[in-house]
């Protein structure tokens, strides 16, 4: 049973070690500053949703009037089932995955940051790695928004059934377009990054049937950050509170979450203790608004 609160040494002025991945995202929240995060929270704004923003985000890129129409002329080959779902064009690789007896509990996920322009040669070349029996390819998708490929790192997410498959496809995106400059630097933030525009993920586990209630690399982490922000804010006085005071608040923070909602505090791509997941999306926003309702109780506060 986890306690209700960081354990005492957390607050005693020890900074716990965090992945560079982790890291990295607090940094660009903290920047954002305490009093930005507290108006906020005082508006009722979701916290989580923003942060899920700031998660994939890159600079705003140039995208064709008929990015969409391209996106959907990319033949799909024998055994490949595109599927509409949202902003997103999904491809199951339903012709091989039983050949390749695929493991679906140990999902890894590929980020490609591909420009949009490029974006529809590129994915025909994913397409074409369904068949390859190393990279064991369980799908793919694509944003189809226009809007969105403009402005999000994660524009093309390839879905694989282990680390070492995931980090060969990256291998294989990167050795057969990189040189290009057909793909963007940034990638998304937490993930493990292999190269300029391609970084790898461990999937969370859950994923049922309901793809509704299916919880995201990003869902899991972004909500985990909403109460890290929550909390800090809370326990910094009004005003007055700088980037490194907020910035260490949310480090103190950060490890307990983690832990709680089943990731690893060392390497922000994987996950920790899996048992401790949320199963779906309906338990995950159950399990925040417990931790946001012992927050308003007072609960949890740090020991002196």
């Amino acid at each position: 049973m986890e306690p209700l609160e960081p354990k005492g040494e957390e607050i005693a002025g020890q900074d716990p070690i965090l992945s560079l991945g982790w890291m990295g995202i607090l940094t660009e929240i903290a920047k954002l500053g305490y009093d930005y995060w507290q108006s906020h929270i005082n508006s009722g704004d979701d916290i989580g949703n923003m942060i899920y923003n700031i998660y994939n985000l890159k600079p705003t890129c140039f995208c064709d009037d008929d990015y969409s129409s391209k996106i959907s002329n990319v033949p799909c080959n024998a055994g490949i089932m595109p599927v509409r779902q949202g902003i997103f064009k999904v491809f199951f690789n339903i012709g091989n995955i039983g050949a390749f007896n695929v493991n679906f509990d140990r999902e890894w996920r590929v980020y490609v940051n591909a420009y949009p322009h490029d974006a529809p040669a590129r994915l025909a070349h994913i397409l074409k790695l369904f068949d390859d029996p190393e990279c064991r390819i369980v799908q793919a998708k694509i944003v189809t928004d226009g809007a969105e490929a403009s402005k999000r790192s994660d524009i093309i997410v390839i879905y694989t059934d282990s680390e070492a498959s995931a980090r060969r496809v990256a291998h294989r995106v990167n050795r057969d377009y990189h040189g290009s400059n057909r793909l963007g630097r940034e990638a998304v933030y937490m993930a493990s990054r292999c190269t300029n525009g391609i970084a790898i993920g461990e999937s969370p586990v859950g994923r049922p049937g309901d793809e509704d209630e299916a919880i995201s690399f990003g869902d899991l982490r972004a909500s985990v950050l909403g109460l890290v922000v929550k909390h800090a804010c809370q326990r910094q006085r009004p005003g007055g509170v700088g980037f490194p005071l907020f910035l260490k608040a949310l480090s103190i923070w950060l490890p307990f979450f983690v832990r709680v909602f089943g990731l690893s505090e060392q390497d922000s791509s994987r996950n920790g203790n899996a048992a401790k997941q949320p199963k779906s999306k309906s338990e995950l926003k159950a399990r925040v608004l417990y931790w946001e309702q012992k927050l308003a109780e007072g609960a949890g506060e740090p020991r002196k």
